[in-house]
């Protein structure tokens, strides 16, 4: 499955050979993912949005209450963690009920994910945060760079 702009939606079996899907927004959609048994997706176009589907074909809405732009989702640990602009980090246990985990980041944070019991992101201007308490809170760590970091 591949998300972008206006809501784009398209799917393919084996990566040769893609579908276009109805769409049911005209959103940018971002940071596509398969999470927990289902499609997870994010928009960047302000309002939290985010979006899940068992099968790619019908979604719903599961935003949090934010004006935040969000550029991805992960999932570990039994715990859901969205990021986006400027400097959003919130994290859900059940993917519909969400708690602002922000510290005070004026930049975007464009990557998100979970491994060895930890959740990391990354952004704009060599920015690094991470969390081992499962997504409660994030510590700022050392990159080494002022580049914009895009993913993790």
């Amino acid at each position: 499955m591949a998300v972008g702009d206006n809501g784009t939606i398209i799917t393919s079996p084996d990566g040769i050979t893609w579908t276009s899907k109805s769409t049911f927004t005209s959103t940018i959609l971002r940071g596509v993912s398969y999470l927990n048994n289902s499609f997870w997706t994010v928009s960047e176009n302000g309002a939290g949005l985010i979006f899940t589907s068992s099968y790619g074909q019908n979604w719903d809405n599961r935003s949090a209450s934010t004006t935040k732009r969000f550029y991805e989702i992960t999932y570990g640990n039994n715990t859901y963690v969205a990021v986006g602009h400027p400097g959003g980090i919130f994290s859900s246990s059940d993917g519909s009920s969400w708690d602002n985990r922000s510290l005070e980041i004026s930049s975007p944070l464009h990557g998100v994910v979970f491994g060895n019991s930890k959740f990391v992101a990354v952004g704009n201007n060599g920015k690094i945060v991470s969390s081992s308490d499962n997504g409660l809170s994030f510590d700022n760590e050392t990159s080494g760079t002022g580049d914009h970091l895009e993913g993790i």
